[in-house]
């Protein structure tokens, strides 16, 4: 990697941004998001994943930290969950932040071909 003044550069990623049609890349990406939060960083800008997420089709890129923050009750998976208008299983996260049971009923709201 390399660096500058104001910035830091870990790896190319080879991908595009995230859209909303893509609900495949959604387990990842929360998956991402939680680990966010277990460090206790709260990336601002990802109730708008669209810009700040790149997808290679396998896997998801949280990107552009500048304006992330450290934070005691970081609400990355909430903004993502929200971002994809699943305000319902955001609620439900807010609760008990059980990843585990977000995963598997959005499993079940899927189609099978974004699996």
């Amino acid at each position: 990697y390399f660096y500058g003044r104001n910035f830091i550069v870990m790896e190319y990623v080879r991908g595009r941004t995230l859209t909303p049609k893509d609900l495949g890349a959604l387990p990842d990406l929360l998956v991402r998001a939680r680990y966010l939060e277990e460090v206790k960083i709260e990336h601002l800008e990802l109730s708008r994943p669209w810009r700040n997420v790149l997808y290679n089709g396998e896997r998801t890129y949280i990107i552009d930290y500048d304006s992330s923050q450290v934070k005691e009750n970081p609400n990355n998976v909430t903004k993502v969950l929200s971002a994809f208008k699943l305000y319902e299983l955001a609620r439900e996260y807010k609760k008990g932040r059980d990843l585990r049971k977000v995963l598997s009923t959005l499993t079940k709201l899927l189609p099978s071909s974004s699996k």
